[in-house]
């Protein structure tokens, strides 16, 4: 099965920013084979889906509470059919990965939402990539590979201007079969959607999406390539991030991580000596108390904070489980 080379129109050049091949069941993977650096950070990130609705805390736990893991070669995420999330190898197995006869992951794994019935609030997966004049150029098409090229003209500025970008943010969006009716064809030949999220950037913002179709799949994928300014850690890298199922979420950046995350205690090399044993997590217990008719957020380290808005009634339980 072909796969698709995503590439961005910078500086008068096309620099091929990363690559998505399928699997055999309707799945995806992306890739990012275009950069030079090899060796990375992977991280198992806590997700608190209530303070992330309701109040201004961004969902991410504090950085002493993310799970760092050194990885010796490029990982790959892969977006399997029934909804497996993971990291593994860009090539020759390095990573571990796969699944244990119990179905938990081997490796950095979550399972969220199939592609039958996808994430309607967001992207999927996302890629940060920065430094991109050290980014392969597009010498030539082969036809190992379908190419979709985003012109400069199209890709819009986010919170920043054509004039100080310094970054491109990628969104993989997965869409259901009922939106196909809406898929058109566009000057350049190429499939577009144009579709709006409540939620998503401001109120009802129109997206121009380019459309990726998946094989052995009903589902499709929707590509957006934003110029974007960010705060970097070095000269030139890219942050692959994935969806989360509510308790957790996946990242990888190359070349390394801000000084601030927390230093790898393990890794995600594959081992064969360690590779029946489960990854080590940083444990992280999070409670909900009932107060003055509001919910507050607390962890272990106590600290609380307070929604906006009440939450709504399907966040009624009290407790939540050891995650």
């Amino acid at each position: 099965m072909k796969g698709w080379t995503i590439c961005i129109e910078h500086n008068n050049q096309y620099r091929k920013l990363s690559k998505i091949q399928f699997t055999k069941e309707g799945g995806f993977s992306v890739i990012m084979p275009y950069h030079k650096e090899r060796v990375g950070v992977c991280f198992k990130v806590p997700h608190d889906p209530v303070s992330f609705k309701d109040s201004k805390f961004e969902g991410f736990t504090p950085l002493n509470f993310i799970s760092s893991y050194k990885a010796s070669s490029r990982v790959k995420m892969t977006y399997h059919a029934d909804g497996f999330v993971h990291f593994s190898s860009e090539e020759g197995g390095a990573i571990r990965s796969g699944r244990y006869p119990d179905g938990s992951p081997k490796g950095l794994g979550i399972f969220v939402a199939p592609l039958r019935t996808p994430i309607t609030s967001g992207p999927s997966i996302g890629f940060l990539t920065w430094g991109v004049d050290d980014y392969d150029l597009l010498r030539h098409e082969n036809n190992k590979s379908n190419f979709l090229k985003v012109r400069d003209c199209e890709a819009k500025s986010r919170r920043c201007s054509h004039d100080n970008f310094n970054a491109y943010q990628t969104e993989i969006f997965v869409f259901s079969h009922i939106h196909s009716r809406y898929i058109f064809t566009d000057a350049l030949d190429r499939e577009r959607l144009f579709l709006t999220f409540p939620d998503v950037e401001r109120a009802f913002a129109w997206f121009s999406f380019f459309v990726i179709r998946i094989p052995n799949s009903m589902s499709f994928l929707g590509v957006l390539t934003h110029r974007v300014r960010a705060s970097m850690h070095s000269p030139s890298g890219f942050n692959l991030t994935g969806p989360t199922d509510r308790r957790w979420s996946l990242m990888a950046m190359y070349p390394s991580a801000p000084k601030d995350f927390p230093i790898p205690t393990a890794t995600v090399d594959y081992e064969p000596s360690t590779i029946n044993v489960p990854l080590p997590e940083t444990s992280y217990r999070r409670y909900r108390v009932r107060f003055h008719a509001n919910y507050y957020i607390r962890t272990k380290n106590d600290v609380l904070w307070l929604p906006e808005q009440p939450l709504r009634d399907e966040h009624s339980t009290d407790d939540l489980n050891n995650v």
